[in-house]
């Protein structure tokens, strides 16, 4: 009796190398290169994520804080209620994105190339 058909090896081997192929795209997508912050729906301020500045940006809004280390950014306070902009963590991929809706604050990682994807769920 047979467990496995050389069919069911090829399925198997050729979904693993969609799967390896999908997920090395996404890693190599490319390194983030600044932080935007949006206020309202406009571009407040572009910062320079180099691996070297780390430190606290206050923002236009009163009570959110922005903080950047080694090429990635956070909200790390907030005054609003539930706290989900400050839960999201670090933001370190091209296109990665976390809205404080309250306070309608954005923070959004960009790159020097465009971004090859419209939405990045994860």
């Amino acid at each position: 009796m047979k467990l496995l058909a050389w069919r069911d090896v090829a399925v198997v081997a050729a979904l693993l190398l969609i799967a390896g192929a999908v997920s090395l795209t996404f890693f190599f997508a490319g390194e983030a290169v600044y932080a935007e912050v949006w206020v309202d729906g406009e571009l407040d301020m572009t910062i320079p994520l180099a691996m070297s500045m780390s430190g606290e940006l206050h923002t236009p809004v009163p009570g959110v804080v922005i903080f950047t280390e080694d090429g990635r950014a956070r909200f790390i306070k907030s005054d609003c209620r539930d706290q989900l902009c400050v839960r999201v963590g670090f933001l370190f991929t091209r296109g990665s994105t976390a809205v404080c809706l309250p306070n309608r604050v954005m923070l959004r990682i960009t790159g020097e190339q465009s971004d090859k994807y419209d939405l990045l769920i994860g």
